[in-house]
């Protein structure tokens, strides 16, 4: 497997509803359309 081909993972900062900060990884999959990771509001 190449360095091209895993999966990218970061860690973001998010405001979740209660207004506290967090952190949450997110996955970058090699894929036509990016992968978003959807939350309810």
């Amino acid at each position: 497997m190449r360095i091209e081909e895993r999966p990218l993972v970061h860690w973001v900062p998010v405001t979740g509803r209660d207004g506290r900060r967090h952190m949450e990884m997110r996955w970058e999959m090699p894929a036509p359309t990016p992968v978003r990771t959807t939350r309810a509001a």
